[in-house]
């Protein structure tokens, strides 16, 4: 059976088998005081094949969630989870312990375990080596935080889980959007928990997305030994050889040592404020 990150996994189921072939070799990504060294291929800093800002939201989401390797293990441990139903309780187990002791960090960056269920089939791959339908990964089903749930799903959830809470209401749909919108803003009001923390809006303005991911570009060049300069150098030679159109400035092309000291400096600020090994906390 094949091991990603010390939990076994079933083979053979389905479509799986073959996307598992994938991205195994991702798993076994080297890691160094909790965060991933990560390669110099270009699919792990050129983020120039990215189509529009919402694709971008994701991409960037999802491309630091790559970094930490509590996040791998949680995933190789759901995976195991589903696999293997009756023989993985430590991986069961890691799983519900993982999400218990997750706590929402500021930045506007969401549960890092939710990144991970919207790409559970690829999770790890670099975001530009998925094919172009997947990288369209739905951020919700209803708007922010609002899932659907079926009348089955709605009796088998508890009443809360995580930063959720479950609530039976009943809507006159004869009324306008507006009577509905006033109605509901009063209802969010009275029933909002005080208990969870509410998050700070940050991080939507399409031009902080992209700096974030070129960011994120420059820090892994760094990480991986790469000077300024020389990044600059293997930059380039990849533009001459990939040319590409693109309105984003996505690429880590800078001229100057302190921009580029404090952007990657930023990076593993907001990696570790972000996503906050739930097993140290």
């Amino acid at each position: 059976m094949p091991v990603l990150r010390g939990f076994e996994c079933a083979p053979n189921f389905g479509k799986w088998d073959e996307i598992g072939k994938f991205r195994a070799p991702y798993f076994a990504a080297e890691f160094r005081d909790g965060w991933r060294v990560p390669t110099v291929k270009p699919e792990e800093w050129d983020f120039r094949l990215i189509a529009s800002v919402e694709e971008a939201q994701q991409a960037m989401l999802y491309e630091y969630a790559r970094e930490a390797e509590w996040v791998y293990d949680y995933h190789a441990g759901f995976l195991a989870s589903l696999t293997h139903p009756k023989g993985s309780d430590a991986a069961q187990l890691a799983s519900a312990e993982f999400g218990e002791r997750w706590k929402t960090a500021d930045g506007g960056c969401p549960d890092p375990l939710f990144i991970i269920e919207q790409g559970i089939m690829f999770f790890p791959v670099p975001w530009a080596l998925l094919e172009a339908e997947y990288r369209r990964l739905p951020t919700v089903k209803h708007g922010i935080g609002i899932h659907s749930l079926s009348a089955e799903e709605f009796a088998e959830r508890s009443a809360w889980k995580g930063n959720y809470r479950t609530h039976a209401i009943e809507i006159d749909w004869s009324l306008p959007t507006t009577a509905l919108r006033k109605a509901f803003d009063k209802w969010i009001l009275t029933n909002r928990p005080t208990e969870i923390r509410v998050r700070k809006r940050n991080g939507q303005d399409p031009k902080d997305i992209f700096a974030k991911l070129k960011a994120l570009a420059a820090y892994r060049l760094k990480r991986a030994g790469f000077s300024r300069s020389r990044a600059q150098s293997e930059i380039k030679a990849r533009m001459e050889a990939a040319p590409m159109d693109t309105p984003f400035a996505v690429l880590p092309l800078y001229s100057s040592e302190g921009r580029w000291a404090t952007d990657t400096k930023q990076v593993a600020t907001n990696l570790a404020r972000w996503f906050p090994d739930p097993r140290k906390s």
